[in-house]
């Protein structure tokens, strides 16, 4: 069926294809243009119109809007996730039970804004007035020392 010399020159085309493919790879690779970096877009602008969709109550009033707001000594902050603009989220109990977790901008609840969040506080709004709560500082763990030089027991 085939001869020797065109199984020769068949296995020869598809190895100098091969070695076309691999250095095509290789230069772009190499001498590719550099991939600028996506314009400022942070996640909360990507989710900004998410956010007004959730917030227009489209399918009436969240069980939320119907309990009476909470003062602001009622809130504790138990986590943040802040970037560099103040923006962010925030885990905050609410009259030391319920837990909610709020991005900068939104309601916490009924009256009270969880306005800027930062790296170790947050500042909420409260008909006009802006307070800022601690995330509360973790005590350190006592570890008892380990003993150094002392031969162990076999």
């Amino acid at each position: 069926m085939f001869s020797r010399q065109m199984l020769s020159r068949t296995l020869s085309v598809a190895l100098l294809v091969l070695l076309a493919v691999v250095c095509a790879h290789w230069f772009w690779i190499f001498f590719a243009p550099a991939v600028s970096a996506p314009a400022d877009t942070t996640t909360t602008e990507i989710l900004r119109p998410l956010d007004r969709i959730r917030r227009a109550n489209l399918f009436g009033a969240s069980a939320t809007a119907l309990v009476a707001a909470p003062t602001r000594s009622d809130l504790v902050v138990r986590g943040i996730s802040a970037d560099r603009k103040g923006g962010g989220m925030a885990v905050i109990a609410i009259d030391r039970g319920r837990t909610v977790t709020v991005r900068a901008g939104d309601e916490i609840a009924p009256g009270i804004q969880l306005e800027r969040v930062e790296r170790d506080h947050v500042i909420v709004v409260q008909n006009g007035i802006a307070q800022r709560i601690d995330l509360p500082q973790r005590k350190p763990v006592d570890v008892p020392p380990v003993a150094t030089g002392v031969p162990l027991k076999k």
